[in-house]
């Protein structure tokens, strides 16, 4: 969390003039690499964390869902990302993975569009996806069995939760 006081002070008086204010702080903030998103990401990937196949089907849907439409979000980003376009392993879309092989495919392709999202500038207002600190993505293994798939799917909803939070929802202002 980052503190930002609302207050210019000048030589013998403090005031406050809002109507330059909120346009400086986030003009500063973005400089400092701090605010990647216009706004908090808001499409977050909600649904439990995956511990059995029919709970890691859910959870890849879910990161599915969410991932396309944070990709293509220009309220956040200053334009769409066709790299979070929907995987092209997903034949069971809309309805959920059909089986552990559809999850692992399509999980490997998140992890690597994800990752390839967070560092791209172009979208985050040349900043970098992780706003102000190294850009970080999904480092997990591959998918290859039930038990890394479960690993790997948990490792992109953290992922894509953090950068989805990554706007001016995450400063405090005083």
């Amino acid at each position: 969390m980052v503190d930002v006081k609302l207050v210019r002070e000048f030589p013998d008086e403090v005031y406050l003039q809002p109507d330059w204010l909120l346009d400086d702080i986030i003009t500063s903030m973005q400089n400092a690499g701090l605010l990647p998103h216009y706004g908090q990401g808001g499409d977050l990937v909600t649904a439990a964390d995956a511990s059995d196949l029919a709970t890691l089907k859910t959870l890849t849907k879910d990161i599915s869902d969410a991932q396309v439409l944070h990709g293509l979000d220009t309220g956040i980003h200053s334009a769409a990302d066709a790299a979070m376009d929907e995987p092209a392993e997903f034949s069971s879309s809309p309805a959920e993975p059909a089986d552990l092989a559809e999850c692992q495919a399509i999980l490997n392709e998140i992890k690597d569009n994800l990752t390839t999202h967070i560092a791209n500038a172009t979208p985050h207002r040349d900043v970098g996806g992780q706003g102000g600190v190294t850009p970080a993505g999904v480092t997990t293994t591959d998918g290859s069995n039930q038990a890394t798939n479960e690993t790997l799917a948990n490792a992109i909803k953290a992922a894509f939760n953090k950068h989805a939070q990554m706007g001016y929802a995450d400063f405090s202002i005083t």
